[in-house]
């Protein structure tokens, strides 16, 4: 459930998130505490999938960030993420997707496979409304406003995160 949109521009990228929290089939609305797009130390990362996975990225990312932006260390940060959360849970495969924004670069990732998005991508329940959105010149809160809009599995308030290269 959910949806985060990202879009690269001169300069710099975008990426916004909807708020959307679940619990089995109880929504939890305007809980901002657990969100799915935060940022450590320069990493912006969005992501979807159950919180329990997006949490503990959050707390690896306090002491773990990529080498660089490429995505070969995207992948292989993620990878040292699995097996971070195998040591914890014996959960070792990342089910969650994510959109990272590093240095001014935006990747996105299914399991371990990483791809740098050189224009715009969504991910989530939402994503199809979200790129078509995008497609038709739209900004990515407008993208994730959209989303919400029109899928039962999305929900406002709208998180926007920002990198500018100064």
């Amino acid at each position: 459930m959910s949806v985060v949109a990202a879009r690269r521009f001169a300069g710099g990228f975008e990426i916004a998130a909807d708020s959307i929290l679940v619990r089995y089939c109880t929504q939890l609305v305007g809980n901002l505490k657990r969100s799915k797009l935060w940022e450590q130390d320069g990493l912006i990362v969005g992501g979807v999938g159950t919180s329990e996975e997006s949490v503990q990225l959050q707390s690896f990312s306090t002491t773990h960030r990529p080498a660089d932006a490429s995505t070969d260390a995207i992948a292989q940060f993620l990878s040292e993420f699995a097996f971070w959360k195998k040591q914890r849970t014996e959960k070792f495969a990342v089910q969650n997707d994510f959109i990272f924004g590093l240095d001014g670069r935006l990747f996105a990732n299914h399991s371990l496979s990483v791809v740098e998005i050189e224009t715009f991508e969504a991910i989530g329940a939402g994503q199809d409304f979200a790129l078509a959105a995008m497609h038709l010149g739209k900004s990515v809160v407008e993208a994730v406003e959209l989303a919400c809009d029109l899928s039962i599995l999305c929900e406002r308030p709208v998180q926007l995160k920002r990198y500018v290269r100064a």
